[in-house]
């Protein structure tokens, strides 16, 4: 699970996601949770996070079958910044992002019978 707390720009992002792929159990079929419910901001731009993704094409020819990715978010910047994510990311992977509003909507989507994350981090 991706955890995003003060704020968050598109270099982080990729960062985030370099060393996701780089981890020795990566599996590109699992789904991806991100928790940005703690972000106090995001500064990036459409054109950055265009530029961001076409950075890591060679990386997200990994994912060879549609994998999910549910964004967890409270407020509206992180929503409009996972939406656009989203538009670039439909066009330039298998990657496909769910916004949810939830912890039990979020854990839901990536099939995770757990009902807070609290309870998963302490299965864990």
């Amino acid at each position: 699970m991706f955890h995003f707390s003060g704020v968050l720009n598109p270099q982080v992002g990729k960062q985030a996601f370099l060393d996701y792929i780089r981890m020795p159990d990566f599996d590109p079929h699992f789904a991806m949770l991100t928790d940005a419910r703690q972000l106090n901001g995001v500064e990036a731009s459409f054109p950055e996070i265009v530029s961001g993704v076409m950075k890591v094409m060679r990386n997200l020819r990994q994912f060879d079958q549609p994998v999910r990715s549910v964004i967890l978010v409270n407020s509206e910047k992180p929503f409009v910044v996972a939406r656009l994510l989203d538009q670039v990311l439909e066009r330039a992977s298998k990657i496909r992002i769910h916004i949810a509003r939830e912890e039990h909507e979020a854990l839901a989507l990536v099939g995770c019978s757990d009902t807070d994350f609290a309870r998963l981090a302490n299965a864990a």
